[in-house]
């Protein structure tokens, strides 16, 4: 009698544990479905930049400390530039005529710039469906009087200005200066390899010899600041970290024979003169540049490689993104909020 008893606990206690083990791999299973199917999104932004991108900036708008003040003052740019008055608000009815909330889905961003400034890119990237999402839009601008012509496969759209909407095959949408811009994008590449861009992480840039060669034509200083010999420089890239305050991390690799130390020096000395000129000067710090400069460390790295790195506190991230909003609103004729 008591020999049964303890086999019927035994065989309980068993019992009961491997109940435990099937339910607790079942809630696995059950959680990795629901992140393939429902929240995981593989970052494809950065594979949409035409072959002759002189230089390009992504940032990763999932990050929190990235994606608050994106949220609050540059989507909501969606809804008033070239907006119909009278009609419920853009993203609302792109909702409903897409079923894809767009402030929800997003997750990054990638801007690229081909040989002159009027050659832009725009890639969208976030959990879309990769069918239909042309067509709705197309349908939303429609309804507030803007005649856009539409491709004969359907995933592109050209407006009046000859700026382009199209979306790749992979999902990512793509807003470019014109259709052609939109053609060289739409196909997945390596430019962001050649030109050192991170396809993945919080966000990170990357600019060309030739668009360097732009840069060193800008006076600095009225002319009394020198910045160093940028015909040394091959490449500049950088990225994001994220902490309490997101810092930037660039890295100016140069040319071969190319001396490091003297460049740091140089770029050392024209940032020193930056702070000292900027503080002679009235405006705005519009995203915490003066104190950025005035932060920033040059150091040598590997041979023909000088790093720099300086810190963006959450505050100015915040303050960065509203002075882009302002200008953005500025250069479309809106009126402040």
């Amino acid at each position: 009698m008591i020999e049964a008893v303890r086999s019927r606990r035994a065989v309980s206690y068993r019992a009961v544990f491997a109940g435990l083990i099937a339910s607790f791999v079942l809630v696995a299973l059950a959680a990795v479905w629901a992140y393939f199917h429902f929240l995981r999104y593989e970052r494809v932004a950065a594979r949409h930049l035409p072959p002759d991108t002189t230089a390009a900036a992504r940032i990763d708008v999932e990050q929190v400390v990235l994606f608050a003040p994106v949220r609050k003052h540059l989507i909501p740019l969606v809804d008033e530039i070239g907006d119909a008055p009278g009609l419920e608000p853009r993203l609302q009815r792109i909702t409903r005529e897409t079923g894809v909330k767009v402030a929800l889905e997003l997750r990054e961003l990638v801007l690229a710039r081909g040989p002159t400034s009027a050659d832009w890119v725009l890639v969208i990237g976030g959990r879309f469906p990769d069918h239909g999402l042309i067509e709705g839009i197309d349908r939303v601008l429609r309804g507030e009087g803007a005649v856009w012509r539409v491709s004969a496969d359907g995933r592109s759209i050209v407006g009046p200005s000859g700026i382009a909407l199209g979306q790749a095959k992979d999902a990512a949408l793509v807003l470019a200066s014109s259709s052609a811009r939109l053609a060289l994008a739409l196909s997945p590449n390596d430019t962001y390899a050649r030109l050192g861009l991170e396809p993945e992480g919080a966000g990170g840039f990357a600019v060309s010899t030739a668009a360097l060669r732009d840069l060193g034509g800008v006076p600095l200083g009225f002319g009394v600041i020198s910045p160093p010999n940028l015909d040394l420089v091959e490449r500049l890239r950088g990225k994001l970290a994220l902490g309490s305050a997101v810092e930037v991390n660039a890295q100016i690799e140069l040319g071969v024979g190319a001396d490091a130390a003297r460049f740091a020096s140089d770029l050392r000395g024209m940032l020193s003169g930056l702070v000292a000129a900027w503080a002679l000067l009235p405006g705005a710090d519009y995203a915490g540049e003066r104190t950025a400069l005035a932060k920033t460390q040059v150091e040598v790295g590997a041979p023909n490689l000088v790093t720099v790195r300086f810190p963006w506190p959450r505050e100015d991230v915040e303050r960065g993104a509203a002075s882009l909003a302002a200008l953005i609103r500025d250069r479309a004729g809106l009126s402040p909020p």
